[in-house]
């Protein structure tokens, strides 16, 4: 029996090292890097923030300036926005701590090649859609291209300047990256519950205020400044609170 029991397991382990000899022969080596990131990720970017004495960032046709201002940032550019002081150091740290989770490139001494690169037009870096430079006190600055987003990992491929390599960042450091002014905007402005007592609206003709009858089941506004009245509620609801509730 206790030979048998032998027998048996000494042909399971044979079995499975069959299995992983036809597995590393049969699966290609380009898809099975794919699916991991290498160890020693490619560094693309690696410098303090205290080192950097600006950013621009350009999403389309939007471009903003970034300049460090104590602990924050002054933004420059579109001062019709509050921007969140969160969001723009996040956005600046991982510009300037940026690894690839692959890298395509002709160097054959590199040991992460994939493939050798196709034409730039084939990543969307002919005509990027996002571009991120960082502007250092002595040097050329660090600009960092960004084209399409991979359809398969839903990665992004970008690009340095003057560097002949395509890399592929992951979903999340790209979502970090590629934000517009608008979705920088300090959201706590426009609360998602809108839930409105009273309301002061000024313009060049003056100010008034109103205020929710609490004694009313319907939840009516009347206006108790400059004068005390109720209003066309309807007219409130249309030109008031719903355009409020669209900047939510």
């Amino acid at each position: 029996m206790k030979a048998r029991s032998a027998w048996f397991c000494l042909a399971a382990a044979f079995a499975l090292i069959a299995v992983g000899l036809f597995a590393a022969v049969h699966i290609p080596r380009q898809a099975a890097n794919a699916a991991d990131v290498p160890a020693e990720a490619p560094v693309i970017t690696n410098l303090p923030v205290s080192q950097i004495s600006g950013v621009t960032l350009r999403m389309g046709e939007d471009a903003v300036g970034l300049i460090p201002s104590g602990t924050s940032f002054e933004v420059i550019g579109r001062e019709d926005i509050v921007f969140d002081s969160s969001k723009l150091a996040a956005l600046v740290y991982t510009a300037c701590h940026l690894r690839a989770c692959l890298l395509y490139t002709s160097d054959a001494a590199d040991d992460r090649i994939l493939s050798d690169p196709e034409p730039l037009s084939a990543y969307g870096l002919d005509a990027p859609r996002a571009k991120i430079t960082l502007l250092l006190p002595e040097g050329d600055p660090i600009r960092l291209f960004f084209g399409d987003t991979c359809s398969v990992s839903e990665q992004v491929y970008m690009r340095k300047e003057n560097e002949d390599a395509v890399y592929l960042i992951s979903a999340e450091n790209a979502e970090l990256l590629l934000h517009s002014p608008e979705d920088l905007r300090q959201m706590e402005l426009f609360p998602p519950d809108l839930d409105l007592s009273q309301l002061t609206l000024t313009n060049a003709s003056g100010s008034f205020t109103l205020v929710q009858n609490q004694n009313s089941a319907s939840g009516l506004f009347e206006m108790i400044f400059p004068v005390s009245c109720t209003p066309d509620w309807a007219a409130v609801n249309e030109k008031v609170l719903l355009p409020l509730k669209e900047l939510v």
